[in-house]
């Protein structure tokens, strides 16, 4: 029966969604991903960074691509 898929654990669920809410409370105004990027500079906590289409169906919201092969995935 590998094909029934696990139980999913709600309270994880809920606590994930917790703290997102937490994290989009504390950052209202710059870049989401700021408090948990090992590459966060200032611009990322007090400006919102745009949208940047990168290919079709692929866009980047970061202040940082661009400037490194890491963040560009490259």
């Amino acid at each position: 029966m590998s094909s029934i898929p696990p139980q999913v654990d709600r309270k994880f669920d809920r606590k994930l969604e917790i703290e997102l809410e937490k994290i989009e409370e504390v950052n209202l105004v710059g870049c989401v991903f700021q408090p948990r990027c090992p590459y966060a500079r200032d611009v990322c906590i007090n400006v919102k960074p745009k949208i940047v289409n990168v290919k079709p169906n692929h866009l980047v919201r970061c202040h940082l691509y661009g400037e490194s092969p890491r963040v560009n995935g490259d």
